[in-house]
């Protein structure tokens, strides 16, 4: 059986088109380089009274391989990009070495 690396095959190329540069940290450790793939949505949200209103979601995609050994993103972690700063509040891991990043400008550690 032949395996074929996604991450190589499919994820590189898109991040060399797409990805812009992110200064990330994680807690007490140094920050260190990465690439990302910046993204914000409006999400509905409707109550049951009918009332309806937005709220924003950004994420940022990243490539695990672009991480050093033995460091992956992680709750309470602080990026900077586009001239902001981020923090990580949930990590979600897409598989063949992606994960998308929901951001909040505030840190979910600090309430």
């Amino acid at each position: 059986m032949t395996v074929i690396d996604f991450d190589a095959l499919l994820n590189a190329p898109i991040y060399d088109v797409f990805a812009e540069p992110v200064l990330y940290a994680r807690p007490d450790e140094p920050p260190f380089d990465v690439r990302g793939v910046f993204d914000h949505r409006h999400l509905p949200i409707e109550f049951t009274d009918g009332a309806a209103m937005s709220a924003e979601q950004v994420t940022l995609r990243v490539r695990l391989s672009d991480f050093p050994a033995r460091v992956s993103p992680g709750q309470g972690d602080r990026l900077q990009l586009r001239g902001a700063t981020w923090f990580v509040q949930d990590v979600q891991n897409l598989g063949e070495g992606e994960a998308t990043l929901v951001l909040s400008a505030r840190s979910p550690i600090d309430g």
